[in-house]
């Protein structure tokens, strides 16, 4: 794992995306849960840093896609954590809905030839559903931000004393900030509202689920590219 900021953590190593991980005082949150082979690599850096599987209080996930959901039905298996989502997301996590993708006709000609269908996971109970506004008693309390549009449900968590959001995959920073992978996004334009979203919030510091984290100045970096293309 390596450090963030005093008490939170990414781990390292994991194929695709970003997880997180918040210590209050040895109680544990996981936020998101990568891809399918991220589990065992998650635990062992738990047990590598003296944590037990049961410290593990709750896994809080963004949204349901295959690189923040693929282990979450292990990862809630051995620790017993309870697992918080939005209502749309839940939907998918329990396996009750499959995740949503963009209707072809609206993709640049190049992705139409890349076959994409939604693929059921391994249900997981979901033991907390939250929305826009409700705070989650972690990290000194977690906002939730509704950010809609790379999948319905979306949410971002926001820390608003230390300036810090984790996005999800509202939008990524990966040779520079960009839009969410269109190929995953069903409603692009609703993405866009809420990358505008994020510039009228007092933010420092940025987390993404793909990229490196912006440690300084992120309102002025995320709205720099949303002026760029034009969402600002």
């Amino acid at each position: 794992m390596q450090q963030i900021l005093p008490n939170l953590y990414t781990f390292s190593g994991l194929l695709v995306g970003r997880v997180y991980l918040i210590d209050d005082g040895g109680e544990l949150t996981i936020i998101d849960a990568g891809l399918a082979s991220a589990g065992q690599k998650i635990l062992q850096q738990l047990a590598a840093a003296n944590y037990q599987p049961s410290q593990v209080k709750r896994i809080i996930i963004t949204h349901a896609h295959p690189d923040h959901i693929g282990s979450l039905k292990a990862l809630a298996e051995a620790t017993g954590a309870q697992v918080i989502a939005s209502a749309e997301e839940a939907e998918v996590i329990e396996g009750r809905a499959l995740g949503k993708l963009p209707d072809p006709a609206t993709l640049p000609a190049i992705y139409r030839m890349i076959p994409m269908k939604p693929s059921p996971f391994p249900p997981t109970p979901v033991g907390r559903i939250v929305q826009e506004g409700e705070v989650i008693d972690v990290f000194g309390g977690l906002r939730v931000v509704a950010t809609p549009g790379h999948a319905p449900g979306q949410i971002a968590l926001y820390q608003p004393e230390k300036k810090l959001i984790i996005t999800g995959d509202t939008l990524m920073h990966m040779l520079g900030l960009r839009l969410p992978m269109v190929m995953a996004t069903p409603d692009m334009p609703q993405a866009k509202q809420s990358i505008r979203k994020l510039c009228d919030m007092d933010i420092e510091i940025v987390l993404f689920g793909h990229g490196e984290p912006i440690m300084s100045g992120g309102r002025e970096q995320i709205r720099a590219f949303a002026r760029s293309r034009g969402i600002l």
